[in-house]
């Protein structure tokens, strides 16, 4: 098979795109490095690096630094980029951006010394740069320093702002770190030497809120707090999809009400107003009201500006008045919803949406929503859970708006997910007011077998003999202490995703021994355990249990799993993580070449998974690394009845070329069988072990 994938088929999974960069791009030659002229003049620098695979390829980096206070702002990476692609990015770039040749050596100076000077006031350099770090050599004494200056003429941080960009955020941060007077603030407005133009600063990374961060974090402990319950959602609520929902660019007609030309103009002008609060907006808005007295547009509005303003008790007799004279006006009764949930009148709250919660049964007539009304409704939805104590069903409403928070900047938006954190945060330790930190590392697991505690203290290290004598415990206690093990292990494992947050892991080798042990116990209804492992972040799974485990997970997935095949495909539909879900997919494939009986039904599962990737919206799939390594799942199979549904997802552009080839290339391969797939072996925990001393390192 000439495909990107076949040549690579001895690992059963290839290193992801950021693995590959973390372990190798430091040892591949740099092919050049290129810097903006202006560099110096105005303080930012964009940092553009190649390095040459041992294909020919290139990975690529591009950095914004700048060098005036806040590092590294934005970074990009690029991985496998064929030679005529990376000649044509380089041309761009350097018309774009005005590049030069540069020597590496001025780069990384550069680099880790605008990231030294920002450190000290707070800044941390781009997400991205966790992986984008790579492809610049380790700051080491080896690399030469250049003497370079940071800030402004008298070495003190210097914000540059724009009517775009007022940087609010950023002077905040240094009045508590510096106070003011202490740092520059440099106006572009005011600036008349045309050094910082527009053009030289690209948009900020929109900063993600903190309730959301948090609010993530908290979401995966209460999932392992309360594992291994099933979540109780109404089948209501599941039937629930996002997918299902047609979205349109403009709110819709409000009931029989026209507006005007002139007060399209008016609501436009008053939302400016409104969003910036300028002075007279709360007057100009009563006497818009009074002028147009049927525009519940202006009366939301006007509600708005009253809560904004601090007019609260304004604010609720308004509310109130508006869904009694517009009782269909979504956004009307939404607003008298959140009030009724601030009383406590639970009974009005149902009574007013007639017990209905969801969008399209409460307003049948309509094709389709804008999303301001999607996440209006649903938000107020998810309060209503909360309030009656209904965490789960609350929890999945707010996955169907989760990635819609940054679109709409909604205070109530946010008090919904922190409502959800807090009642969580209750639920787990009996109190908001809490160190979480301390809390987790306080609560240590609770082992019925002292073998096991001593497993998981690391004082007895695994070994085919101890595994054994795990083997031979009651298997009810051992399942419960692998469980234990495995919760209070990915519990302490998640504190890495808070900032600033290192922690003494218990034994590492725990979680991946007992993923492999619970095969071993051949009981059907432990699948459930493995799935749960499967779907914990990437990040925690690659850091922690290394490639192995990308290369391994099947196999107890193969154990369990053959017979309950439907399981692991809403898994595979429901994860958000590529790896876990080419694991299931491996595993099938896995499962149809090793049992030849079960060799439908793997099928099957296959193309139901195929299917639901045509039908989800396309931004979800393109160019994906699942999907490309679905297509070389589905040829391994050499089946050419298979064809067309490969064919549809390539036609979907939902398949990397650089990774699986391209359809021209695949179709003659399945269809005259030219190669011969690898046979799989499906080892059990004892034949496991050569390869964990082999390959699994610290």
């Amino acid at each position: 098979m000439s495909s990107g994938k076949s040549k690579a088929r001895i690992i059963q999974l290839p290193l992801s795109p950021e693995k590959y960069i973390k372990t190798k791009a430091r040892s591949l030659p740099i092919r050049e490095c290129l810097i903006n002229k202006d560099w110096k003049n105005i303080g930012m620098a964009h940092i553009f690096i190649a390095r040459q695979q041992p294909s020919g390829n290139m990975i690529l980096g591009l950095l914004l630094v700048d060098m005036l206070c806040m590092g590294i702002k934005d970074c990009d990476y690029h991985f496998n980029v064929p030679e005529d692609e990376y000649l044509e990015m380089r041309k761009d770039i350097v018309q774009a951006l005005e590049m030069k040749h540069c020597e590496y050596n001025l780069a990384h100076n550069i680099t880790y010394g605008a990231i030294e000077f920002a450190e000290d006031f707070g800044f941390k350099p781009h997400k991205d740069w966790a992986v984008a770090q790579y492809l610049l050599a380790e700051d080491t004494d080896e690399i030469e320093i250049i003497d370079l200056a940071f800030g402004d003429e008298e070495g003190r941080p210097r914000v540059i702002v724009t009517p775009e960009y007022p940087m609010h955020d950023v002077i905040a941060r240094l009045n508590k770190v510096l106070g003011p007077g202490n740092f520059d603030i440099f106006n572009v407005v005011d600036n008349e030497s045309g050094l910082y133009d527009d053009d030289n600063f690209d948009q900020e990374e929109v900063e993600i809120p903190h309730e959301l961060v948090y609010g993530a974090f908290i979401d995966h402990l209460y999932a392992l707090s309360n594992y291994p319950k099933e979540k109780k959602v109404s089948p209501q609520l599941k039937a629930i999809k996002r997918k299902d929902y047609h979205f349109v660019d403009h709110l819709p007609k409000i009931g029989s009400y026209v507006i005007s030309e002139k007060e399209k103009t008016i609501l436009t002008e008053m939302l400016t107003q409104l969003r910036e609060l300028k002075p007279g907006t709360v007057s100009r808005l009563e006497a818009l009201v009074k002028e147009y007295p049927g525009n519940m547009v202006l009366q939301n509005y006007l509600s708005m500006a009253y809560s904004d303003t601090g007019q609260k008790e304004k604010a609720k007799k308004l509310i109130e008045a508006t869904f009694n004279e517009f009782p269909w006006y979504l956004f009307a009764r939404a607003n008298y919803g959140h009030t009724l949930l601030d009383n406590g009148k639970i009974a009005r709250f149902v009574s007013v949406f007639g017990g209905v919660f969801d969008l399209k049964a409460l307003y049948p007539e309509r094709v389709g929503f804008h999303f301001l009304e999607f996440i209006t409704f649903y938000t107020v939805v998810v309060r209503y859970y909360i309030a009656i104590d209904e965490i789960d069903n609350a929890d999945y409403l707010m996955t169907l708006l989760k990635d819609m928070f940054l679109e709409f900047e909604d205070d109530r938006a946010l008090l919904a997910r922190k409502m959800i954190t807090d009642a969580k945060l209750v639920n787990m330790f009996g109190s908001t007011d809490i160190s979480v930190r301390e809390a987790i590392k306080a609560d240590k697991p609770r082992f019925r077998n002292k073998t096991m505690k001593a497993c998981y203290e690391g004082r007895i290290p695994f070994s085919p003999g101890l595994f054994a004598e795990i083997l031979a415990i009651k298997k009810d206690d051992l399942i419960h202490d692998l469980r234990e093990g495995i919760v209070k292990y990915l519990q302490r494992a998640h504190l890495n995703n808070l900032p600033e947050d290192l922690v003494e892991h218990d034994d590492l080798d725990f979680v991946l021994y007992a993923y492999f042990l619970l095969a071993e116990l051949d009981r059907p209804e432990l699948l459930r355990d493995l799935l749960f492992i499967l779907g914990q972040p990437e990040s925690v799974l690659q850091d922690n249990f290394g490639d192995l485990w990308a290369e391994k997970a099947w196999m107890p997935l193969c154990r369990l799993g053959r017979d309950q095949m439907p399981a692991m495909v809403e898994f595979c539909k429901e994860a958000t993580e590529d790896t876990s879900q080419i694991i299931i997919t491996e595993t099938f494939v896995k499962i149809a070449i090793l049992f030849p009986k079960y060799r439908e039904p793997a099928l099957a599962s296959l193309l139901e998974i195929a299917q639901f990737c045509l039908t989800e919206p396309e931004e979800r799939f393109t160019a994906s690394d699942f999907v490309s390594n679905l297509v070389c799942d589905l040829a391994d199979l050499q089946d050419p009845t298979l064809l067309p549904t490969i064919k549809a997802l390539y036609d979907k552009g939902f398949v990397d070329y650089g990774y699986a080839g391209t359809y021209k290339e695949l179709e003659p391969e399945v269809l005259h069988k030219t190669f011969l797939p690898l046979s799989p072996k499906l080892e059990n925990i004892f034949e496991l072990w050569d390869d964990i001393q082999v390959n699994w390192r610290r």
